[in-house]
């Protein structure tokens, strides 16, 4: 299991809070990905408990969609079907794109 996501909400909700500490009170909280999470938990839509299950969660279904076996798997799959010049180019397409995500 990779840790450095749950250390990072970790880190974002503990900085949030030393602000509140300090008596800076935010207007509104945002996010993005999985600050949208800390986002929810400073704002109180979410208890630590709760964000913290998310994050978790939301890191076994990414390591789970990241697994390289299933990542060749398809690939290979998908190139054994593909028998026209259109087919082919998006083929490169989507494995040049799954190489940045």
């Amino acid at each position: 299991m990779d840790f450095q996501q749950p250390v990072l909400f970790a880190l974002q909700v503990s900085l949030a809070h030393a602000w509140l500490d300090l008596g800076i009170q935010p207007a509104a909280v945002v996010g993005h990905s999985l600050g949208e999470v800390a986002a929810a938990c400073v704002a109180g839509l979410l208890s630590l408990e709760d964000a913290a299950r998310v994050v978790v969660a939301r890191l076994h279904l990414l390591e789970r969609k990241a697994a390289p076996a299933s990542g060749a798997r398809n690939a290979k799959a998908f190139h054994d079907k593909c028998e026209t010049d259109d087919c082919k180019r998006i083929e490169a397409t989507h494995l040049i794109r799954t190489k940045h995500n």
